[in-house]
């Protein structure tokens, strides 16, 4: 079982994000869901077979079970043929109008 579907057990009561939160998901994401933990809603998304979190908007993104910040070059190097792409706006995407 991978961790990302052990996290997806230990929550059973997803929330659907909001669109901001929808917007604060790093680019490669498909699955995610936010969960209420002691008051606080916790953003969670599957990272290739990791599960990653965030406290919201405007936080870093960690992976689950470290706890160690998921460093933006992480994320890059999950997009495929990163190298290859000359036109990728993340700060547009990241902080629309």
């Amino acid at each position: 079982m991978s961790r990302w579907e052990i996290v997806r057990q230990t929550y059973p009561t997803k929330l659907k994000l909001t669109e901001p939160e929808t917007h604060h998901l790093p680019y490669t994401i498909t699955e995610s869901f936010a969960a209420n933990i002691q008051g606080s809603q916790i953003l969670f998304a599957k990272f290739g077979s990791e599960a990653i979190y965030s406290r919201g908007v405007g936080h870093t993104w960690k992976y689950k079970d470290s706890r160690e910040t998921v460093e933006e070059s992480h994320f890059k190097a999950s997009f495929v043929d990163y190298e290859l792409v000359d036109n990728l706006d993340v700060e547009r995407y990241e902080n629309p109008k």
